[in-house]
């Protein structure tokens, strides 16, 4: 394992892989590595021989030092910014995606590392429809009022009451329900290392267009149409 204040090829590789937008499986197909090898490697779990660093420059067209680059120091002074937002809770209407009615937090404050959204799930009485996932970062849930039940394609349905929490990687498709007829409301922060993911998340939602449910199901959708156009 690398040391966490020195170059690391984990970081380097996964830094190479968002710039590019690709997924594992899209990275681990260019570069010859399987996807459990390549999250291992990310994850500093597992390092490569020298031939082997060597063909991954070569496969993904950049020079051997930018996967021993060191980190660029986080570029925002030390200092207190003053940077603050207050959302009171009738400033926005919700936006209605499917069962879930929810809003953006502080908008206002550009460059935020987190997309902080509030949510309420209705009880619809559908079955459930795994749609939320397929991108790269990671999302907490917070139960504030009610019961949600968690769907995910991994693991089976938890039941989540008020003051329960959840931590999950977006990448596993999932989706929230409550009682039918009942609505359930949670606070769900959403991050990622994908900086063009957060830049439109932010620029969207500050226009009151977009929200992460829509966002997420555009991109499923635009990367079916291509792997269709591929074949």
């Amino acid at each position: 394992m690398s040391d966490e204040t020195g170059p690391s090829l984990g970081k380097n590789m996964r830094r190479l892989r968002t710039e590019r937008g690709w997924s594992m499986v899209k990275m681990g197909d260019v570069v010859g590595l399987t996807q459990s090898s390549l999250s291992k490697i990310e994850n500093d779990l597992m390092s490569l021989s020298y031939d082997k660093i060597v063909d991954v420059a070569r496969k993904l067209d950049c020079d051997i030092t930018e996967l021993f680059r060191e980190d660029v120091p986080f570029a925002r002074n030390m200092a207190a910014s003053a940077r603050i937002a207050v959302d009171r809770g009738g400033d926005r209407k919700l936006v209605e995606w499917r069962n879930i009615r929810h809003r953006q937090l502080a908008v206002e404050v550009k460059e935020r590392l987190m997309i902080p959204t509030y949510a309420e799930v209705t009880g619809d009485g559908e079955k459930p429809s795994l749609d939320l996932g397929d991108y790269f970062g990671e999302r907490f849930i917070y139960v504030l009022e009610g019961i949600v039940t968690f769907h995910s394609e991994f693991y089976e349905p938890y039941t989540l009451k008020s003051g329960d929490s959840i931590y999950l990687d977006i990448r596993m498709r999932h989706i929230l329900t409550t009682p039918k007829g009942k609505v359930a409301k949670a606070l769900v922060i959403t991050t990622s290392e994908d900086q063009k993911f957060l830049a439109m998340e932010r620029a969207l939602a500050a226009q009151g267009l977009s929200n992460i449910a829509e966002f997420e199901q555009f991109q499923r959708s635009a990367s079916l149409r291509r792997s269709s156009e591929a074949d």
